[in-house]
């Protein structure tokens, strides 16, 4: 069970508060700041009053700065400057008996968070204009603030009549029922649902007005989870409190007090002088984010060992690499990104670096304060690689499958090579790992068939001589089974190598009768005579993971039957508290007879059923296990089949004590690597199926460079055609909302656990989105309310991989593949078929035609039409049997219907690939473009037609290249009139997967499988 610890000191002034002071428990807020005003020189009584009432409102107000704010830092400073503002007003103040000072403290804190925000969106309207001098501020902000619904919802509840106000913040903001809040008011229960009737209605009217119409019962959510999420961090109380009392005996101890005090000084306290004074902290917060300088705050608190790890606010300003050449702004960080799924991930021990690599061979050495890629080596071959990096940091071991130069090292500083280790081209050479000293190299090799002895395991361990020519100086050989992997004891004398046979009775017994590949075994080799010395195991169970301590007496191991078991690599006996970490969700799956086990066992064709199969949707696997430098701290990275979807987390272990310390949730499938910094500190951590590693804090359980954004793929992109406001859907299950003049995410409208959004459409008002992922039929969503509207069934079938969705001209229809639906209903209208032939037609692509009227779609060999009111054929526009159209845009002019073959089916590697403009009036090819190599992605016009967009990535599922390199190219824009070529773009790290113009035809949009979207400036083609 987790034990909170609290210092001498703390306890000491809890009882100096208690008796004293006395207690707050019960007084009302008057009370308080009566209590407050007039505690003089007594500082324990002060402190004590001050401190209920932060401890009392400060979730709501930190909850609403942050809501307004959206940087966790100027958030801070907006909840100071609120209670400041309390401080100064404190002697003036008058709460009425049983009142509350909820509603006071929101309508400072909402004032003072929006003239930072506003002071914050000028700054930046005046840097684009210095860049853009068309760019007009007024109109700028406006657009921002009128697509922020949360904004406008704060703005508008401060206008309300003080009665009104003062329940809705009870009841909405504070979380109080209103029984709770009648007992604060000092008023009848119904008298309280009353004014929040007649709030609501305020509030809808004027919303309404606003062009918006929120559901109120989604106000009433978004406080309650507001309430649970804003936490006071003890860091902050404890500046707020010290700013409290400095201001209020010991005077300007802060820049933020002596702008407050100067005020006041300067005229008597009054209502304009309070809203000067915000005005004033509010421009100081707006320069805060602008300059992302950190907050000052006291010691640090001490750990409380609880599992907890909310969603992190991200910086202000993204981090990562510069913009690319045409590159306006980026949608999302790019900071440590790959294109695809990192595998492992190293910290050096200066701490200045980060290593990484993915499923596509290529390593990242990045800047660990920016994120920003230092260097790129791309390794050959198409298999899963390891890679070791030196106990010093400094140099990189990496294996390829090409015989010419097996074996590479290289610098970590420069991303040079700094040498080649050459091996017989008849022996493997994997899994490259330094020994303690960094004198030597083990790589997991073969033995050749003529040279293996009778029992002798195909695998070997070989140990190279790195201080002189690199050549091999000894080989391991032994009976031990086939190699998954291997680590290296700190103190350079064992190697533990997870094996593929099963663990039985304290030993190791092939599994190769009914074929099943497992993980069962742990071999303990001595390195200096290369004898096997214990196999460790658990019967029945999969080993996952495995950790040496930093003393080398114990090595941890995780099972996916949720358990961490720690082994005396002495004796290879479990020591300590077995570490469960967590409990079946139910009843486990009948095991076999134990009889029958025996007998099979007997006869050699015993094959335990392995945990993988039999218990994966019971219990919880460790992927990943790492010690603290000190060896005080075991940290896991755990994944969660029980539940459908998979989730996984990032736990802390006391290693003494068997406790877990605290978890950290929000890893969508788990993490597989862990890489501790040499303080111990922070950890690195690589998730399965995210492209970017992520940095945490040991003692906190909190995001080090939290980034905006999706943390998976983006797979779908829309624009509303009303605002420019920009929607992306990821891999990540989310739907998230831009801003695409400064890149700041303004929202999450939808979020699907698990799950992954891959397609977008929105209707031409801008108002509804049609979503569409791997969570089933299609859902009609609101913008606005961030809820769903109606659920598109029974889907036709055909080929999702391609199809996309699109909304009709009127915003009446959805189409997806074969199917149309009603938007406002939901209900499905017609399918697309053949006339006389009820059967199904195979379509890749449809698209509506812009008068509304025909649906055309592409398939294999053809380009057919379709009434759209019906859903039957009104005949072949192109048929071309040796073609398969899977890309297809049409004009915004309805005239050019733009087509590119996914496949080529005489020629599955055509030597080139094009794209073909067809006359949609004569059904007759208009020209042919030659598109660029490698499989295609999309197309899109422009909205005047002029400009052709052709995107496309070597890593797809036609081509499985590597992951593309950023400086290639792989977007590309066309003039249609001249039939050429205009510019094209590179920046993405992954394959580009969608691409969209903005309304105004000045700007691009593309989205990549990093996980960011790039707005890039294509204004200068207007007259090209």
């Amino acid at each position: 069970m987790a034990r909170t610890t609290t210092t001498t000191g703390e306890v000491g002034r809890h009882l100096r508060q208690l008796f004293d002071a006395g207690s707050a428990v019960g007084l009302s807020d008057g009370e308080l700041l009566e209590r407050f005003a007039a505690a003089g020189d007594d500082a324990g009584r002060c402190e004590s009053a001050f401190e209920a009432i932060v401890a009392r409102h400060g979730p709501a107000v930190l909850s609403v700065c942050r809501q307004v704010l959206g940087d966790s830092h100027a958030a801070e400073d907006a909840f100071q400057a609120t209670f400041l503002v309390l401080v100064r007003r404190s002697g003036s103040l008058r709460i009425r008996a049983g009142g509350s000072l909820g509603a006071w403290l929101y309508g400072v804190a909402c004032r003072t968070a929006m003239k930072a925000r506003k002071a914050t969106m000028r700054r930046r309207v005046r840097e684009r204009r210095a860049a853009r001098p068309e760019a007009r501020a007024g109109t700028a902000i406006a657009e921002v603030e009128a697509a922020d619904a949360g904004i406008a919802l704060h703005a508008e509840v401060v206008r309300l009549p003080a009665r009104y106000r003062e329940a809705v913040v009870l009841c909405y903001f504070e979380g109080r029922t209103h029984d709770e809040a009648a007992a604060t008011i000092g008023c009848p229960v119904g008298t309280v649902r009353g004014r929040l009737a007649r709030a609501r209605d305020l509030l809808r009217g004027r919303l309404t007005r606003r062009g918006l119409a929120p559901s109120m019962a989604g106000l009433t959510t978004a406080g309650l989870e507001a309430r649970a999420v804003a936490i006071v961090p003890p860091s902050l109380l404890r500046a707020t409190l010290g700013a409290a009392l400095d201001q209020a005996h010991a005077g300007a101890a802060r820049s933020m007090i002596a702008v407050l005090q100067g005020i006041a000084a300067s005229r008597p306290t009054s209502a304009i002088t309070i809203a000067a004074a915000v005005g004033l902290v509010a421009v100081g917060i707006a320069l805060r984010m602008a300059t992302g300088s950190p907050v000052a705050s006291g010691p640090i608190a001490p750990v409380a060992p609880i599992a907890a790890a909310a969603e992190t606010p991200a910086p202000d300003e993204p981090l990562g690499d510069p913009l690319p050449p045409h590159g306006r702004v980026r949608l999302g960080s790019d900071a440590f990104r790959h294109g695809v799924e990192v595998n492992e991930v190293f910290v050096p021990r200066d701490g200045k670096r980060l290593v990484t690599i993915d499923s596509d061979r290529v390593i990242h050495i990045w800047d660990a304060a920016t994120g920003r890629s230092l260097h790129r080596i791309e390794l050959a071959g198409r298999n899963f690689a390891r890679i070791a990096l030196s106990p010093d940091g400094k140099t990189i071991a990496t294996t390829e499958p090409s015989p010419e130069h097996r074996l590479r090292l290289w610098d970590v500083a420069t991303g040079r090579e700094r040498r080649r280790l050459h091996t017989p081209r008849d022996e493997s050479c994997d899994c490259p790992i330094f020994t303690p000293d960094g004198r030597s190299l083990i790589t997991l090799g073969s033995v050749r068939q003529g040279e293996r002895e009778p029992g002798q395991s195909p695998r070997c361990f070989d140990i190279r001589d790195l201080t002189a020519s690199g050549a091999r100086r000894r080989q391991l050989v032994g009976n031990w089974g086939g190699i998954w992997e291997f680590d290296v004891s700190p103190d350079g004398r064992t190697i533990a190598a997870i094996d593929d046979r099963v663990y039985v009775g304290g030993r190791a017994v092939l599994n190769r009768p009914h074929g099943v590949a497992m993980r069962g075994a742990i071999d303990l080799v001595d390195i200096a005579t290369g004898r096997l010395r214990l196999v460790l195991g658990a019967e029945g169970l999969s080993i996952r993971s495995q950790a040496f301590s930093p003393d080398s007496t114990y090595l941890a191991v995780g099972f996916d039957d949720g358990t961490v078991r720690v082994y005396d690599t002495a004796d290879g006996r479990e020591r300590l508290p077995r570490m469960v970490h967590r409990v079946p969700v139910g009843p486990p799956p009948p095991r076999s007879d134990p009889e029958e086990e025996r007998r099979m066992q007997a006869s050699g064709r015993w094959s335990p059923l392995p945990i993988s199969s039999a218990y994966a949707n019971w219990l919880e696997v460790i992927d990943a296990l790492a010690f603290s430098p000190d060896g005080k701290i075991l940290a896991g990275g755990s994944r969660l089949a029980a539940v459908t979807p998979s989730r996984g987390s990032l736990f802390f272990w006391d290693f003494a004590r068997g406790d877990e310390l605290r978890r950290v949730e929000g890893f969508p499938a788990g993490p597989i690597s862990l890489a501790f910094s040499a303080d111990g500190r922070t950890i690195a951590v690589a998730g399965t199926n995210e492209p970017r590693p992520r940095i945490w804090e040991v003692a906190t359980g909190r995001e080090v460079l939290p980034q905006a954004g999706h943390l998976r793929a983006i797979l779908a992109l829309a624009i509303s055609p009303r605002d420019g406001t920009v929607f992306t859907g990821g891999r990540d299950g989310t739907v998230r909302r831009w801003d695409a003049s400064t890149g700041r995410e303004l929202a999450v409208i939808a979020r699907f656990e698990g799950r992954t959004v891959d397609r977008l459409a929105i209707a031409p008002d801008g108002r509804t989105l049609v979503i569409q992922g791997n969570f089933g039929d299609p859902v009609v969503w609101s913008v606005a309310e961030g809820r769903e509207l109606a659920h598109l069934a029974g889907f036709a079938g055909g080929t999702p991989l391609l199809f996309p969705i699109a909304c009709s001209p009127d915003g009446r229809s959805a189409l997806f593949g074969r199917t149309i639906w009603d938007l406002a209903t939901g209900e499905r209208r017609a399918e697309l078929h053949i006339r006389d032939d009820p059967g199904p037609v195979s379509v890749w692509v449809s698209l509506y035609h812009p008068d509304g009227r025909p649906i055309l779609s592409t398939g294999p060999g053809f380009i057919w039409a379709w009434d759209a009111a019906t859903g039957e054929d009104q005949g072949v526009v192109m048929r071309n049997e040796a073609l398969r159209y899977g890309l297809a845009a049409i004009s915004p002019d309805g005239h050019l219907l733009a087509t590119s073959p996914l496949l080529h089916l005489t020629d599955p590697e055509p030597a080139e690939r094009w794209i073909d403009l067809w006359d949609l009036s004569t059904g007759r090819e208009a020209a042919r473009l030659p598109a660029h190599g490698g499989a295609g992605r999309g197309l899109a016009f422009s909205p005047d037609g002029r400009l052709l967009v052709e995107f496309r990535s070597d890593n797809s599922a036609i081509s499985n290249a590597s992951e593309p390199d950023p400086r290639e190219p792989a977007i590309w824009i066309w003039n249609i009139a001249a039939r050429r070529e205009l510019r094209e773009f590179n920046g993405h790290r992954g394959r580009v997967n969608a691409a969209a113009f903005t309304p105004d035809g000045r700007a691009l949009i593309t989205a990549g499988d990093e996980g960011t979207a790039m707005v890039w400036d294509i204004s200068d083609l207007a007259g090209r």
